[in-house]
C-alpha cells in the first residue's frame, strides 16, 4: 500500500484479483479499481504524487497516472519482483526482483530501465534515502541489506542486520536520512543503523514483523506483522 503526499488517496495492491484499489481516506471507501499486472505486490507513488509504479509478480510494472488511474506504460524488469522505491525527485524508480537477485533502475521520463544491478539473493524490499539518495535492499535469501550509490548505481557496502541468519524482510528511511530500519519476521527485534556510520542497534519490535511506516516528522514508527499487533517506536 502506498498513499499519496498529500494524504488523499491510498493505494492497494491485491495480488489475488490483478488490481490496486484507489482509497479515498476522507472517507474511507474506493473510488476505482484500476486492472494491472499478475499478482501485484508493491506500490510507490512518487513526491509529486503523479505517478504510482506498481510491481507485478509476472516480471512487469505498471505506472498508473494519478489524474485519471489509468495504466500509461508496462515496464519488463526482472523476475518476481517484489519491493519498489521512487527517488526523491521522481527521476528514477528501483525495483527489487526477488528471483533474478538483482535491482532493476527504470528512468521516469521515458519509463525504461536503464540499469540492473546485481545484489544478494532473493531481494524483497528497497528503501531510498531522501538526503543521500543511496538505495537499501533487503536481501531476504542472504541475510543481508546491499547498500547503492545510485549515482554510479554500484554496491558499496553489504551490511549483515541480524546475528543467528535471520532474513530481513523490509527497509525503511526516516525522512532526515540518519537512521535505516531493517525488520524481520523470523525474529522479535528489528535492527536500526546510523546512515552515516552504519552504526547498529537493535530493539524489541514483537514477532514477524513485516511491514514499517515512518511518519513524515521522523519521531515515530510503526511496525506490523503476522501477530495481528502494530508496534509504535519513538
Amino acid at each position: 500500500v502506498a498513499v499519496t503526499p498529500t494524504g488523499t488517496y491510498a493505494y492497494v495492491a491485491n495480488s489475488n484479483s490483478n488490481n490496486v484499489s484507489v482509497i479515498q481516506t476522507s472517507n474511507n471507501t474506493v473510488t476505482t479499481t484500476v486492472t494491472v499486472g499478475s499478482s501485484p505486490r508493491g506500490v510507490a507513488i512518487n513526491e509529486a504524487g503523479t505517478y504510482a509504479y506498481v510491481t507485478n509478480a509476472v516480471g512487469t510494472v505498471s505506472v498508473i497516472q494519478t489524474s485519471d488511474n489509468t495504466v500509461v506504460a508496462t515496464v519488463t524488469v526482472g523476475g518476481t519482483p517484489r519491493g519498489v522505491a521512487v527517488d526523491s525527485d521522481g527521476t528514477y524508480v528501483y525495483v527489487a526482483n526477488s528471483s533474478t537477485n538483482n535491482i532493476s533502475v527504470i528512468q521516469t521520463s521515458d519509463n525504461t530501465v536503464v540499469a540492473t544491478i546485481g545484489v544478494g539473493s532473493t531481494p524483497l524490499d528497497v528503501a531510498v534515502n531522501p538526503v543521500t539518495n543511496y538505495l537499501y535492499v533487503a536481501n531476504g535469501g542472504s541475510s543481508t541489506v546491499s547498500v547503492i550509490n545510485t549515482l554510479d548505481n554500484t554496491v558499496v557496502a553489504t551490511l549483515n542486520p541480524f546475528t543467528g541468519g535471520y532474513s530481513p524482510y523490509s527497509v525503511a528511511v526516516t525522512p532526515d536520512g540518519t537512521r535505516l530500519f531493517v525488520t524481520t519476521t523470523s525474529y522479535a527485534f528489528a535492527t536500526m543503523y546510523d546512515t552515516a556510520t552504519f552504526e547498529v542497534s537493535q530493539f524489541y519490535a514483537g514477532d514477524g514483523i513485516e511491514d514499517i511506516v515512518i511518519a513524515e516528522d521522523g519521531s515515530y514508527a510503526w511496525m506490523s506483522g503476522n501477530s495481528g499487533r502494530v508496534s509504535l517506536v519513538d
